[in-house]
């Protein structure tokens, strides 16, 4: 458990744990030195998570993968009484970085076959884009080096593989909605198509995705990083010129109506290249959501029609979501540094504010449609390809139940998250440490400007390619208005998501739900 607890992918580092078991233990076919091990935790509150984890065994006298990576080492072991040797020493680690253990799982899903334990099987199978692939291909498998809240293998230069750490019984979201992209005529090619997955399934209940096999697409890395790179292109232009001395250029009105109007020609000279990046990327979003609308029979996919008991229930999730967010908060204010711990003070006491504010979806019905979303979209779900964007990783909100994160939602929904991460990446950006303290205040200005600017453009090219349909309000009003719910929803849930897998970022939220109130 102590191995487990340390990792990224480990959700709930700030709930008490009350009890872990393990709950099966799979052997893959032919392949004795790898299992596949389940791990139950039960929590003092909340709903408890199974977590897979692959493990390796080799002598210590083998030469192994974990010496390569030592920090996925689990435990040194002994074992006693082996027939014919009496006692072996050994290590236990982290079967994913084992190239044997990456060869097994893409044969699982080529072949059909996979693994036993005692109360269940794993089984994988193939879609298109894996059959497709020609057998004398090089798919050598390599680990990735990022730890996400997920682990993926890449095979040679054609094929991904992304294990995921916590299952819970039915399909995944990435399959159900990676399925639906890659089958649906014509199959939408603004992500990497679905190629496999690998499942595992307990009589008479719904078979757990345990993993999926995408199209790995040659890529120059992610849009969080793309912005990263242009953000300090746009600090340095700042600090090396006359602009430091003055004021960044203001665009009137609301985000709304920002988005509404070509950027000034002096914007458009400060941030570069990026605004036409940032407003495709709206554009590829807004196709995305299209397809995801496309399907009228289909109960998982068909759009419904938004209705006042369904605002209502918004409400009352988000606030609910809300009050367990701040009493976190409240016991964790003494370890807050003084002036979060202010922050934090001032949030909690107009707690009743935010929750007036919230209300207002309540008081008039929508006239917009309800569909399957990303879920948790942000510049880290999509890749630049250095012409283009492909966007990925359709989990949803890993701080959420499966149930929840099914649920069909506004558009909007999506957007509010990328207009958050595009804030999040300017103070990224000025927490780097590149930068001069006594800058801090001068850049900060135009950090505060240049997420105006990109929301604004992002927002536009969205709103071009959804104009006249149902995925949107058809009056600036209410498109205002839902927006900004969607803004809250998404600043109260990146405060608890912080709170648990990285206080050193609490911040960020904390002073964007500020600043939503001032604007409110």
């Amino acid at each position: 458990m102590p191995y487990v607890a340390q990792r990224r992918w480990f959700r709930s580092k700030s709930r008490q744990r009350k009890e872990v078991l393990v709950t099966d233990i799979i052997r893959l076919e032919n392949e004795p030195r790898f299992a596949i091990v389940l791990l139950h935790i039960d929590y003092a509150h909340g709903k408890p998570e199974t977590y897979v984890v692959p493990l390796a065994f080799a002598e210590d006298a083998e030469p192994h993968e974990s010496m390569r990576a030592p920090s996925l080492v689990i435990a040194n072991v002994t074992l006693s009484d082996v027939a014919g040797r009496g006692q072996i020493g050994g290590v236990l680690y982290d079967a994913m970085c084992a190239d044997t253990f990456g060869g097994a799982l893409l044969r699982s899903m080529t072949h059909g076959t996979g693994g036993k334990g005692e109360h269940g099987t794993f089984s994988g199978s193939a879609l298109a884009a894996l059959r497709d692939v020609p057998t004398d291909t090089p798919l050598l498998p390599r680990l990735t080096s990022a730890e996400q809240t997920n682990s993926s293998i890449v095979y040679g230069d054609k094929l991904m593989l992304k294990i995921f750490r916590v299952i819970d019984e039915g399909p995944s979201l990435e399959y159900e909605m990676g399925h639906f992209l890659a089958t649906r005529e014509p199959p939408y090619r603004g992500v990497p198509r679905l190629a496999g997955a690998l499942e595992y399934a307990v009589h008479g209940r719904d078979a757990s995705t345990v993993g999926t096999l995408s199209e790995f697409v040659p890529n120059q890395g992610d849009a969080w990083q793309l912005t990263l790179d242009a953000l300090d292109r746009y600090f340095d232009s700042v600090l090396s010129s006359e602009k430091r001395q003055i004021q960044p250029p203001a665009q009137p009105g609301s985000l709304i109506q920002r988005a509404r109007l070509a950027p000034p020609d002096s914007v458009l000279d400060l941030v570069g290249t990026y605004i036409d990046r940032v407003r495709l990327l709206g554009m590829r979003t807004a196709e995305l959501h299209l397809a995801l609308a496309s399907e009228p029979t289909s109960p998982l996919f068909h759009p419904e029609p938004y209705d006042i008991m369904h605002q209502q229930s918004m409400y009352g999730s988000v606030v609910a979501h809300m009050a367990r967010t701040f009493e976190v908060l409240r016991t964790k204010r003494s370890s807050l540094t003084p002036e979060l711990a202010s922050i934090a003070y001032e949030l909690i006491s107009r707690e009743p504010q935010i929750d007036r504010l919230l209300e207002r979806v309540t008081k008039r019905r929508f006239d917009v449609v309800r569909i399957r979303l990303h879920g948790d979209y942000h510049l880290g779900q999509v890749l630049w390809t250095g012409n283009d964007f492909l966007i990925i990783d359709f989990e949803g909100e890993p701080g959420r139940p499966l149930s929840q994160r099914r649920f069909k939602r506004n558009p909007l929904r999506d957007v509010a998250g990328m207009v958050r991460s595009l804030e999040y990446a300017s103070a990224a950006a000025l927490r780097d440490g590149r930068h001069r303290p006594e800058d801090a205040g001068v850049l900060s200005v135009w950090a505060r400007a240049w997420t105006e600017w990109c929301s604004a453009s992002f927002l536009g090219g969205y709103l071009d390619r959804v104009a006249g349909t149902k995925l949107v309000p058809p009056n600036d009003a209410d498109l205002e208005h839902l927006l900004r719910f969607f803004m809250f929803e998404k600043v109260i849930y990146e405060i608890g998501y912080e709170i648990d897998n990285r206080p050193d970022w609490l911040e960020i939220p904390m002073r964007g739900l500020l600043a939503l109130l001032e604007l409110s």
